[in-house]
């Protein structure tokens, strides 16, 4: 990030149309419906310009304020080192909210970057943003898996990646080898606490950022664009083709030695990265769909 702010527009649509034919309500064939709620997201140096002084909200907490007039939600949250928000408000609002954060910012130098730079935020300080839920194997959360229907995040979404297991445990992550250790409060005891404090004392994995090779990063894009056999694509600045991504790490032996998840490629270090737990090589690919992988 550099001495300007950077603000992201995401439209995160829900799936209201197959939730509407779920309930059995009719909807027309080749219509386009209207998002419910819009999303802005503000970080940089200069955010403390913003309407609601970033410390006036606790980091993690949500306030109201007003922008223009309109009510929005704002998640006080610090993706680039200092001080954001992420800004939640009706649709029909949308408008109004960002011209008038375009004018109050230009004297800050508040660029739009888009939504697609917003998947870049969380590597550099080494969040795993979505690991896979660990809600598909415990014989207790069966009434939960039950209730939560058809339609959420962890029943649509993909699992994808050049590791492969038949063993959904797998692909868990626990809070310690997210990296929240320290954020723990172990002095009280809270539903998994005992288990929870073995995992801090016996780490499986550790988190730590991947710094993908150049070469390899370039070649693998190559691999997917030119030749009769094609590789695997590999997207940027978000390398996913996945919503919750597993690729294997492996060290100098081909041995596994973790996974690498969440990537992107970040501009401020000037190569592709990734959030994990590994030492050397990481696969990327698909083995299971593509029959090959390709390393990065």
């Amino acid at each position: 990030m550099d001495e300007r702010s950077r603000a992201s527009r995401a439209v995160i649509p829900h799936a209201r149309t197959a939730a509407a034919r779920h309930r059995g309500h009719p909807v027309p064939e080749g219509t386009r419906r209207q998002p419910a709620r819009a999303v802005f997201c503000l970080a940089g140096p200069s955010s403390s310009w913003s309407p609601h002084p970033a410390g006036k909200i606790k980091f993690f907490h949500i306030g109201e304020l007003q922008i223009a007039g309109k009510t929005v939600r704002a998640l006080r949250h610090g993706m680039a080192g200092t001080p954001g928000f992420e800004l939640y408000g009706p649709w029909d609002d949308q408008q109004v909210v960002r011209e008038a954060i375009e004018e109050t910012g230009q004297k800050y130098g508040l660029r739009k970057v888009g939504a697609l730079a917003y998947g870049t935020s969380s590597q550099e300080s080494s969040w795993m943003p979505i690991p896979l839920p660990a809600i598909y194997t415990a014989t207790e959360l069966q009434e939960f898996r039950e209730w939560i229907g058809p339609f959420p995040l962890p029943a649509l979404d993909s699992l994808g990646g050049s590791m492969t297991s038949t063993r959904i445990e797998d692909y868990y992550i626990d809070p310690i080898e997210a990296g929240y250790g320290p954020l723990v409060d172990w002095s009280r005891e809270f539903v998994g606490s005992a288990a929870l404090k073995e995992k801090a004392e016996n780490p499986r994995r550790r988190e730590v950022t991947l710094v993908w090779n150049d070469d390899d990063v370039a070649d693998t894009i190559a691999a997917s664009l030119f030749g009769e056999k094609r590789a695997q694509t590999l997207s940027v600045p978000v390398p996913h083709y996945a919503w919750y991504p597993a690729d294997t790490v492996q060290n100098a032996d081909g041995r596994q030695v973790g996974v690498s998840q969440w990537s992107s490629y970040s501009d401020n270090a000037g190569h592709v990265i990734s959030v994990g737990g590994a030492r050397t090589l990481n696969v990327f690919g698909a083995l299971h769909s593509s029959g090959h992988c390709n390393e990065g």
